[in-house]
């Protein structure tokens, strides 16, 4: 499942990049748009499973206080 975020993250990127080759205005950008989309999903989906910092070293410094 965490292979699912990556793919999209190359995908986004890969149509954004592709949407350039259209001559068509209207097509060029709905293409763009819908790349961006998706690499903001796969950005979105690999932030949301990292930890923050703060967290980790709150914990270590409760567990050294105790």
């Amino acid at each position: 499942m965490k292979y699912i975020n990556y793919i999209l993250l190359v995908v986004g990127a890969a149509t954004a990049f592709y949407s350039d080759t259209f001559t068509d205005y209207n097509q060029k950008t709905t293409v763009l748009v819908v790349g961006m989309v998706l690499m903001m999903l796969g950005i979105y989906r690999i932030s949301r499973g990292l930890r923050s910092r703060s967290n980790q070293s709150d914990a270590e410094e409760n567990s050294q206080n105790e």
